[in-house]
Order: structure tokens, then sequence, then C-alpha cells
């Protein structure tokens, strides 16, 4: 009977370690955006290796997520593009974040959404943005 519980128990771990490691995870953001500019931002992501940029479906979450986080879900959130990132040679994996208008508030906050074969992952970001040197 040991000798079963003990196949057992190594089994099982290992079943939670492959899961554990097909999970992907969203890192912190760093914006290169003024006031007044176009948002420019990227967004580590961890996990991602062995994966390709075809098999990451990124978005802003929906409208009952942001409910349920209790943050606004603005026109702007609905206009970001994300674009992921995989480098292969240095292992480097990120999201850039980009819209082609000029942003007009000293912060953004929203929910972002990241679904892939193996799962999906939800985190919320806030961005707060410099003024424009002189102004």
């Amino acid at each position: 009977m040991r000798g079963f519980v003990r196949h057992l128990s190594i089994a099982l771990t290992a079943l939670l370690l492959a899961s554990t490691a097909s999970a992907l995870g969203l890192g912190d953001i760093k914006t290169e955006s003024k006031l007044g500019d176009p948002l420019l931002a990227r967004i580590t992501l961890n996990g991602a290796d062995g994966m390709t940029e075809e098999e990451l479906i990124i978005s802003i979450a929906d409208q009952a997520t942001y409910d349920r986080m209790g943050i606004e879900r603005e026109y702007l959130h609905t206009r970001m593009k994300f674009t992921p990132v995989i480098d292969k040679k240095t292992g480097k994996s990120e999201i850039v974040v980009t819209t082609s208008d000029n942003l007009k508030t000293p912060f953004i906050n929203f929910v972002l959404q990241v679904k892939w074969p193996q799962g999906n992952t939800m985190k919320s970001y806030t961005i707060l943005l410099d003024t424009p040197v002189g102004q």
C-alpha cells in the first residue's frame, strides 16, 4: 500500500508541476509616454516560454469584469491595441500597449485579459503619465 501511495503522490506532484508550468503571468507595466502623446507601454509577460504570439488573445476585459472590480470602463480602453512580443533568442516576452489617440488624462486604469490554449488570466493596471517638460 505504501508503494501505491508513494507513486500516487509522485504522479500528483508531476501533474501539479505540469499545470503550473503552463501558467502565464502578467508582470509590471512600464510607460514610455507623456501626457498629450499617444500611449506606448510595455507589460512583462512571464511564463511564455515555448509559446507563439498567435497563441495569445489579448484584450480589455468585459464590462461585467470592470463592474465587479469597481473600475470605470472608458472609451479609450476600447481603442488600446495589445501586441504580444516573444523573443525566442533572449527569452524576453512582453505585451506592447499602444493607442493612436493622444492621452488627455494623467492616468489610465484598465483591466487586461489574456487567453492562451491552457488558460486565461486578468490583471488591472494603472498608468500615471508625466506632463511634458516645460508645461
